[in-house]
């Protein structure tokens, strides 16, 4: 059993002490199982950053990467036809597990909700909707093998605003462990299938608009996690519902953050923009809010092996382009 947690950790008098603690603990309680130390020792997960991938200690917990989210969300894209935005609330829980352990291979599913108003009174002048339902659903598999990582997923959108639509897109990520705390990678966000709507009598395409980014991502000693992407956008609409049709966009620019911020050892700051250029056409969404990890240490989560490789799908992940 000694050589178990000492397989989890690098020697030091603070954890030598957490140990001897926990052996005196078992031998009270005859009770010598693994998950007696496993389950107990934070402190070698929090302080081991030598483990040559990267990653903190095995799951221990079916449950450890379940988390929810409540968060205030802004939204501009090209599907407000150039005379709306969106604010409101989004609520989500996210979920991820090994699904072949020997080859570090893992799934994740989860699932969002935004209701947000219109922040412009446009849609209402014009006999529109004033407010907007969005559900956005993503499930896929991902691995991490020592430095290197990959994964993809199917991200699914039901919304109900001026009329209702389905969407889908893929998603995929590769990534480089270039050295304990630093990560650089390729993720690209590609359409799967359109909706047709109806728009003040008139009918319109929405379609997801196809992207691709170089991202960074630094992680720091406190938990903190601070990731920042640049890439380009395929072609995207700039007509205008009081105006009238115009050409759509060539090729644009797109760059944005996400950060991860622990505050103790169940809640953490989330924050996470994406913005296409030009920014009065293109895209600004944001949000922020707190998120919950009821099985796990929020100082860790998002570095373990088996922590959700995406977010799941907002409008800073999955922007909607209109065509009249």
């Amino acid at each position: 059993m000694i050589n178990i947690v000492v397989g989890f950790c690098q020697p030091s008098d603070a954890q030598d002490e957490l140990h001897a603690s926990l052996w005196e603990q078992s031998e009270e309680n005859n009770d010598f199982s693994e998950s007696m130390f496993s389950s107990s020792c934070d402190y070698c997960d929090l302080n081991n950053f030598d483990r040559p991938n990267g990653y903190y200690g095995n799951q221990r917990s079916p449950l450890e990467q379940l988390s929810f989210l409540a968060a205030i969300d802004g939204s501009k894209q090209p599907q407000d036809y150039g005379v709306n935005a969106d604010l409101g609330m989004r609520f989500r829980a996210n979920y991820a597990a090994p699904l072949v352990e020997s080859y570090g291979l893992g799934f994740q599913v989860g699932s969002a909700v935004n209701w947000t108003d219109n922040a412009v009174r446009v849609f209402e002048l014009m006999g529109e909707d004033s407010t907007r339902f969005q559900n956005h659903t993503t499930v896929g598999i991902f691995q991490r093998v020592s430095y290197w990582g990959w994964g993809v997923v199917y991200d699914h959108l039901y919304q109900d605003g001026f009329d209702a639509t389905m969407l889908g897109q893929l998603r995929g990520q590769l990534s480089i462990n270039v050295s304990d705390s630093t990560q650089v990678g390729l993720m690209g966000r590609f359409r799967a299938f359109d909706d047709i709507a109806e728009f003040n009598g008139s009918t319109v395409t929405l379609r997801s608009i196809n992207q691709g980014s170089i991202y960074v991502r630094q992680f720091f000693e406190t938990g903190v996690q601070l990731t920042g992407w640049f890439g380009a956008v395929d072609a995207h609409g700039e007509s205008n519902g009081a105006f009238g049709s115009s050409p759509a966009r060539n090729e644009s620019f797109v760059f944005g953050a996400d950060f991860v911020a622990p505050l103790n050892s169940s809640l953490a700051l989330y924050g996470e923009t994406n913005l296409v250029t030009p920014a009065d056409t293109g895209t600004v969404d944001a949000f922020f809010g707190m998120v919950w990890y009821p099985f796990t240490n929020a100082k860790y989560a998002h570095r373990k092996q088996y922590a959700p490789m995406f977010s799941v799908a907002a409008p800073t992940s999955f922007s909607v382009d209109l065509l009249p």
